[in-house]
């Protein structure tokens, strides 16, 4: 969808003014709505799924092109969150993996079980 242009007479300063500031306004909302989320824990945990599920930081290779396309566009996907959240919050990322390692150091392996056989 292309975005509705904010000047109509680039010659007016009145009006590069005023889109100036409506697209820093809507900048700082975008980036105050992703430094929301970052903010819990449960927002956090959810990104980092999303992460995992867009295969970030793996290979899209497969020896067909479809499935390359496939894996290509969750990636992209994911590098745009990635992307979004370093530009609201740089440490955000860091910590997500910090709260990631210590959730797994931290997992309880099940009881095995015993065969009566």
């Amino acid at each position: 969808m292309a975005k509705k242009a904010l000047v109509r007479n680039a010659a007016d300063a009145a009006q590069v003014k005023a889109a100036k500031e409506s697209e820093q306004f809507l900048s700082d909302e975008r980036l105050n709505d992703w430094r929301a989320v970052l903010s819990s824990p449960e927002g956090r945990r959810v990104l980092w799924r999303v992460l995992g599920q867009c295969n970030t930081n793996k290979s899209v290779f497969a020896v067909d092109h479809g499935t390359i396309s496939y894996r290509a566009g969750w990636q992209d996907a994911g590098h745009y969150v990635l992307a979004e959240i370093n530009e609201a919050d740089p440490r955000a990322f860091l910590r997500m993996i910090e709260e990631a390692n210590r959730i797994e150091v931290n997992k309880v392996e099940p009881p095995e079980t015993i065969d009566d056989a």
